[in-house]
């Protein structure tokens, strides 16, 4: 937020029950979400959160279902910050969520959005994002999310010790939530049957592959935002502030911002755990095969196998 004119107008996106720019501070902000105020607190409340939680919902301003975030707002070029968390990941299109709140900031506007990092949630196991699916996303847009992006989600969801956030660097047994896609199915037929958005995390990023899929749309052409502050991973997301770009920046060399990705990504001391666990349950499943019956009956076979191959390397 350190660098935001939090005096100047604004529009939070989504929110919710958690506000980063609550009105009791910032006067001076309008909210768009996807239900007015008291569709969110019936719906929150059905979740279980407190009242305490369900009082700092506020107003909502804009409503938006799906389609241009400009169409629900109803103007262009009219704020001087626009705040999204946990927005960007949910986009359908994410070409048309940055066009439309590049189109919605005045002259030296300001994007903050707030991104989980996948490395810290149930993300994990994804793929990262690539430029290429999101172009495709935008030049072959869809109403909703695609039924393999909704599958998606059943093939790579996990948790940590059963939780679907931690902190980074923490270790712990890594679990898929869905032992087995057959429960996908469903996901697979709503997916193509669907009628109204159906949620999920459709993009995945670490902070070096979020920075470089921004700077590689921008080469493209699909918008004019550049990076002007970024803040490394707290907790189980980042931040990074958008600009409209006045100027051309020389670019780092490819290979070292690839490099830097791939460096986030080899995190040994969260893949250990999972591997260490792994390795005790096949331990405990070899003990036992060892001590079966079988194991005994068939025990002169193996030795005459290993003979034989000990004879055959021998004459080699």
């Amino acid at each position: 937020m350190a660098h935001l004119n939090l005096s100047g107008p604004g529009l939070e996106i989504g929110p919710s029950y958690l506000p980063l720019v609550p009105r009791h501070q910032w006067a001076n902000v309008e909210t768009v979400d996807h239900a007015s105020r008291a569709e969110l607190i019936a719906k929150y409340r059905d979740h279980g959160l407190a009242q305490e939680e369900l009082d700092r919902i506020e107003d909502v301003d804009h409503i938006w279902t799906g389609g241009s975030l400009v169409t629900a707002v109803g103007r262009s070029e009219c704020y001087a910050y626009v705040v999204a968390a946990h927005a960007i990941e949910h986009a359908v299109d994410l070409v048309g969520f940055l066009q439309d709140c590049q189109t919605l900031l005045r002259p030296g506007g300001r994007l903050a959005l707030v991104v989980p990092d996948k490395r810290t949630c149930f993300d994990w196991f994804k793929p990262l994002t690539s430029v290429g699916a999101v172009v495709d996303a935008h030049l072959r847009p869809t109403v909703f999310h695609t039924p393999g992006v909704l599958l998606d989600h059943y093939a790579y969801a996990c948790t940590l010790d059963d939780r679907i956030l931690w902190a980074p660097g923490q270790t712990g047994r890594l679990s898929t939530q869905f032992a087995e896609l057959s429960a996908a199915g469903d996901a697979i037929q709503a997916g193509i049957d669907q009628q109204t958005y159906r949620d999920t995390h459709r993009w995945v990023f670490t902070p070096a592959s979020f920075s470089l899929l921004i700077e590689d749309l921008a080469e493209l052409g699909y918008h004019s935002l550049c990076e002007v502050g970024s803040a490394p991973t707290v907790g189980f997301e980042f931040y990074a502030t958008l600009g409209k770009a006045t100027e051309s920046r020389a670019r780092e060399p490819r290979i070292d911002r690839l490099l830097r990705i791939q460096a986030e990504l080899d995190d040994d001391a969260l893949r250990r755990e999972p591997l260490a666990g792994a390795l005790e349950q096949a331990r405990k499943e070899i003990e036992a095969l060892r001590a079966s019956t079988s194991w005994r009956v068939t025990a002169p076979l193996r030795a005459l196998s290993d003979r034989l191959r000990r004879r055959a390397a021998d004459t080699e």
